[in-house]
């Protein structure tokens, strides 16, 4: 019989803490990336659809930044 919500009789409960910003592996940015797409979007210099082309994310990725949805710990 399987287990509810995939759970593992048995499998250690402790939870990693996950890795934030440019350490997570999975990271397309960095911290100084952050930073410089909030500041030129704020100056008004590149649209959302310009600065996904110049860092190389998509537009979702940048309204994470800008939104603070994704990068919230980089000020």
């Amino acid at each position: 019989r399987g287990t509810r919500h995939g759970q593992i009789p048995g499998a250690s409960s402790v939870v990693h803490p996950s890795r934030r910003g440019s350490a997570h592996a999975r990271a397309k940015l960095t911290e100084q990336s952050a930073v410089a797409i909030r500041k030129l979007y704020g100056l008004n210099i590149l649209t959302q659809a310009q600065l996904a082309e110049a860092f190389g994310v998509s537009e979702n990725c940048i309204w994470g930044v800008l939104s603070r949805t994704n990068w919230r710990h980089v000020p």
